[in-house]
C-alpha cells in the first residue's frame, strides 16, 4: 500500500512538471507574437504605407 501510494504522489509531481514546461512555454511564445505584432502593426498601418507609396512616386 505505501509502495502505492509513493508511486501516486511521483506521477502527480511529473505531471505538475510536464503542465509547468507547457505554460512556460506558451508564454514565450505569446511574448514572442507580443514582440512581432507592433512591427507588424507598423508595416500595415495605413499611413506607413501611403508615406511608401509617396517615396515611390517621388523616385519614379
Amino acid at each position: 500500500e505505501k509502495a502505492e501510494a509513493v508511486k501516486a504522489k511521483e506521477e502527480e509531481k511529473i505531471a505538475k512538471e510536464k503542465e509547468e514546461k507547457k505554460s512556460r512555454s506558451r508564454s514565450t511564445s505569446s511574448r514572442r507574437s507580443t514582440r512581432q505584432n507592433p512591427v507588424v502593426k507598423v508595416l500595415t498601418s495605413a499611413t506607413f504605407i501611403r508615406a511608401v507609396f509617396g517615396i515611390l512616386k517621388k523616385v519614379m
